[in-house]
């Protein structure tokens, strides 16, 4: 079981790491103007989910949304983690052997 949690952990930690590599180099190389893309339409659902608030208020919003967005990568990592270990786990479960008695 605990060498399933090892492969499960490691192998969620690789796929977040590779996930991040990517998703870096596609928004900073590739699409450029994709973080200000989704940024835009983000603004035009918080104006139709809350028409009480005024542009000025959803633009602080996003203002602060930009200089905490460093703060999804490691979210991300630790998120694949924990998913690695879920399913570690249920591996581990599945594939449990029974050890002789003798």
């Amino acid at each position: 079981m605990s060498e399933a949690l090892k492969v499960g952990a490691g192998v969620a930690l690789i796929a977040g790491i590779l996930g991040i590599l990517y998703f870096y180099v596609f928004s900073s190389y590739v699409e450029p103007e994709y973080m200000d893309k989704m940024y835009e339409i983000a603004k035009q659902e918080a104006l139709v989910d809350n028409p009480k608030l005024t542009e000025e208020e959803i633009d602080k919003g996003i203002e602060m949304q930009k200089s905490f967005s460093w703060m999804s990568y490691p979210i991300i990592l630790i998120m694949n983690i924990l998913i690695g270990l879920v399913v570690g786990v249920i591996t581990g479960l599945i594939l449990k052997k029974e050890k002789p008695a003798y």
